[in-house]
Parts: C-alpha cells; structure tokens; sequence
C-alpha cells in the first residue's frame, strides 16, 4: 500500500507528540520522589537536632545533680568534722580538769618515789544518755606509813579530797580510784598490787557535805568500797 506525503507527516507528527507527553510524564515521575527524599531528610534532621537538645539538658541536669550532692556530702562531712572535734575538745578538757585536781590534792610523786597517777581514764558514761557525761577510773601509787593503819587512814584521807573536787566538775558522773601499793609476798617478794578501791557516784556524792564530812565513813558512804587483807 501507498502512503501519501500527507498521511505520512500526520502520521510521523502524531508520534512525536506521544513521545513529547511520555517524555514530559516521564520527567515528572522522576521529580516527584526527589521532593519526597528532601522532605525525609529534614524530618530526620529536625529530630536529630531535639535529640541534640534532649541530650544536653540531661547532661546539664546529671552535672547539677553531682555539683549538688558534692557540695552537700562536703557540709555534712564538715558538719561532722565539727561535732568531733567540739565533743574530743570537751573531753580533753575534762581529762585535764581531773588529772589538775588529782595532782593539786596529792602531789605528783608519792613518798615512794613512784608517780602519783599510774594511769588516767576519762570515759563516756553509757549509763545515762546525757550528754559529755564522764566517768573517771584513776589507778593511783598510795603512800606509806609507818602501820597500815595509817597507810589506810592516808588513802581515805586523800580519796575523800579527791572527790570533794572531781563532784565539783559538771560532767563528772561517777568516779573510782584504785589505790597500789608495794607489797612482800610470804617467799619475800615484792610487788605493786591494788590495796583499796572506792567507786562514788555523783548522786551519792550529792548527799555530802564536804566541809564537815569526817574520812573515817568513807568507806560507809561510797557505791563500792573494797581494801585488801593487809588493812584487816
């Protein structure tokens, strides 16, 4: 068959207007999914920035939390600090009182030759719940006398001026002292061993009126009264 000149431009200009729309189809539906892509990508971006904020207020909060606990940790363990010294403080004041009122009563040296006080506790009354209540234990080297009468009657003499002055101290809740003296065993040996032992309480004491008491009822007047059998 024989076609025209005619039909065949129609013909030939009909295809290339199809061709032009599927072109332009074409281009459309490959620009679409790039506008999609972009729009994708700043959702991303917008959540990556919150996540950013998110993130530094947490590490700003957690900073805070620590610059706080750090500063409260420091006040409490100050706080601490100063009730132990204040209360250490206290009690080498007290210890210091005793020990001033043991030597202004009977001396530093005994007619021994030994040191008047052998050892010197100043301890934390766990019987009451007052507090910088004391409780004084002293082990102390008597003196001696020509009989043990008269040894004995110095112990008594002394422990009673000793408390008369321990009772005047406010934290002084109870005292005791534990009086040595050289003494010969039967084989001839010597040692230092405990004579006589008192132990008066403040409440006891209370009952006392210092300037008039006679030594002699110590013993009947004390919490704990003991002598050892060379005073017998």
């Amino acid at each position: 068959m024989t076609l025209s000149k005619n039909t065949m431009r129609n013909t030939s200009s009909t295809v290339n207007k199809g061709r032009i729309k599927e072109n332009s189809h074409a281009s459309t539906v490959k620009t679409t999914p790039t506008k999609k892509s972009s729009k994708g990508n700043d959702i991303v971006q917008g959540c990556l920035g919150c996540l950013g904020i998110v993130i530094l207020l947490l590490i700003a909060l957690i900073a805070g939390g620590l610059i706080l606990y750090a500063v409260n940790d420091n006040g409490t363990q100050k706080e601490k600090n100063e009730i132990t010294t204040a209360t250490t403080s206290v009690s080498n004041s007290i210890e210091e009182q005793v020990k001033q009122a043991i030597i202004d009563t009977v001396g530093e040296t005994a007619n021994t030759g030994e040191q008047k006080i052998i050892d010197l506790q100043v301890n934390d009354n766990l019987a009451t719940t007052v507090e910088h209540d004391k409780v004084v234990v002293a082990y102390l080297n008597a003196d001696e006398n020509l009989k043990n009468s008269m040894t004995k009657g110095g112990i008594l003499i002394d422990s009673t001026n000793i408390l008369k002055k321990l009772f005047a101290i406010n934290n002084i809740e109870e005292a005791t002292f534990i009086w040595e003296l050289p003494l010969l065993d039967s084989q001839g040996n010597k040692q230092t061993e405990p004579v006589l032992k008192v132990t008066m309480t403040r409440k006891s004491a209370a009952n006392i009126r210092w300037d008039n008491f006679n030594w002699k009822n110590l013993e009947n007047v004390v919490d704990t009264y003991w002598e050892h059998t060379v005073f017998k």
